[in-house]
């Protein structure tokens, strides 16, 4: 059985390097005037050092992570067979001697590494289409190195990645409500705040208190957002792992009056934590 990445991980990771490249265009049209006269030796070498950050990681990206998303997987009952253009690896399965799985989560890419006996490693991701396959080759061969219950809830996330992206981009198109979460609840903080010291202390707080007070505000809604967000993807992953354990593997229907209970529940919690999180702050502070 041949594995590929999925189209959309293949799309995301074209659309980081055209990123990288358009700074890197911006970063030299911005010092390109302050270099001209210069040696054409200096101009490089300046426009090498101000082009680092972007330079690295866009030559990390194309040499270290294009090869395993553009290789064609096949599982084997003997070994993987990992193919690049014109190379091939293999892989044989007695070689592996340890399973780890990452802590990310399907929507994060997470997934699993093998270690091999020599101690080269290779990662899967979530985003390998049936990458379960992998798993249950590697259990047939030594089925000391991953319990059953684990590949079997791998599995059902392998099935189930596709439908939290599904989630997320659904969540995406609703972004007046993310607005509202993440930059005006922010916003309302530091206006409330800035309202009390003018009135308890007769000043006007300055432009860098205020953005200081909005990025305090904004750090906490966001790691509150993506801690209630995490849980309400558990737990509709969960019902759904749940759902299609019972129907014997078979994909189940997407349950959406039950998602939007959870999604409204952990709204509830969302503001109510915030709530407190902010008066706390506001007693210690002032």
């Amino acid at each position: 059985m041949q594995l590929h990445y999925r189209r959309f991980t293949k799309n995301l990771f074209n659309y980081v390097l055209l990123g990288l490249v358009l700074v890197e265009v911006i970063i030299i049209r911005i010092n390109l005037f302050s270099v001209m006269g210069e040696p054409w030796w200096k101009v490089l070498f300046k426009m090498l050092l101000a082009s680092t950050v972007p330079l690295s990681i866009f030559i990390r990206l194309y040499f270290f992570m294009r090869p395993p998303l553009f290789s064609t997987y096949e599982v084997l009952p003997e070994n993987l067979v990992i193919r690049y253009r014109k190379s091939e690896k293999r892989i044989r399965w007695e070689q592996v001697k340890e399973v780890k799985f990452s802590w990310l989560s399907p929507r994060f890419l997470g997934g699993f590494t093998l270690i091999l006996s020599t101690g080269t490693k290779w990662r899967f991701f979530l985003a390998l289409h049936h990458s379960h396959k992998i798993l249950e080759a590697v259990y047939r061969q030594q089925p000391a190195l991953i319990s059953e219950a684990r590949l079997q809830k791998y599995t059902a996330m392998s099935h189930l990645v596709d439908v939290s992206w599904q989630r997320l981009r659904e969540k995406l198109r609703r972004w007046p409500r993310w607005m509202l979460k993440y930059l005006a609840v922010p916003a309302a903080v530091s206006v409330i705040y800035d309202f009390y010291i003018w009135r308890s202390q007769g000043q006007v707080p300055t432009l860098e208190q205020g953005m200081g007070l909005f990025l305090a505000a904004f750090s906490v809604v966001f790691l509150v957002g993506f801690i209630c967000n995490s849980i309400e993807e558990k737990v509709v992953i969960r019902q759904l792992r749940l759902a299609m354990a019972a129907a014997a593997g078979q994909m189940p229907t997407r349950q959406k009056q039950f998602e939007s209970k959870v999604e409204g529940a952990l709204t509830i919690v969302f503001f109510l934590v915030l709530l407190v999180l902010f008066y706390l702050g506001f007693s210690l502070i002032y």
